[in-house]
């Protein structure tokens, strides 16, 4: 992930490394690097990913620093860690770490799906072009 904030701060290059929805690598080339530390100091339950979500929507206009918000602007990513109880999950902790993602690079299972801002399928051509939704 190129450019993305963690609760209010900013960090570059976000590099994690996530084998059955538990992040195994955490790695931060520029900035605040409190979740780098979060990741080698927890246990399993607060590594395992809790929420993941793709922005979607043209209209809204980024970054407003309110994670809720932030998430929904086409082409953004968000991968929070920690409690998810309110949106019916089952991860109980009393932390938790949102990542809101603007035109990152992320790659699952060796297949780019969101690259700069375009959103791909699995054939890794564009699903859904920035460009062609504004």
């Amino acid at each position: 992930m190129d450019h993305c904030e963690l609760h209010f701060t900013e960090a570059k290059g976000i590099h994690l490394q996530v084998k059955s929805g538990i992040v195994t690598d955490c790695r931060i080339e520029k900035g605040d690097n409190r979740l780098e530390e979060y990741f080698k100091t927890s246990d399993r339950l607060r590594k395992t990913i809790s929420q993941v979500g793709f922005g979607l929507n043209p209209a809204a206009r980024s970054m407003s620093y309110i994670p809720g918000l932030d998430a929904k602007v086409f082409g953004h990513f968000h991968i929070s860690f920690g409690s998810n109880l309110v949106i019916g999950g089952n991860i109980s902790e009393y932390n938790t770490w949102d990542i809101i993602a603007e035109k990152p690079k992320v790659v699952c299972n060796n297949n780019a799906t969101i690259n700069n801002g375009n959103i791909y399928n699995m054939s890794k051509e564009p699903a859904i072009s920035f460009k062609e939704v504004l």
